[in-house]
């Protein structure tokens, strides 16, 4: 990622840190991929509405998160 951050990458950090249990931490990922690619958010955010449907537990908060992130800019 630090190579090359490419859009899918950073997002899926921030997911892959959500289902590690590390919600602080997704969260700063997801904010920092928003501010980076802005225009990739509305693809992104389907595939992590999926992810929340699947597992509320883990993905709803960092979906809430971003959606709000999202307005804010």
């Amino acid at each position: 990622m630090k190579f090359v951050p490419v859009a899918s990458l950073v997002y899926r950090r921030a997911a892959l840190l959500a289902q590690a249990g590390q919600q602080e931490e997704a969260r700063v990922q997801m904010e920092r991929a928003i501010w980076a690619y802005p225009g990739d958010f509305p693809a992104q955010s389907k595939e992590l509405s999926t992810l929340a449907q699947k597992d509320t537990e883990r993905f709803s908060a960092l979906l809430e998160f971003a959606i709000k992130k999202m307005r804010s800019i």
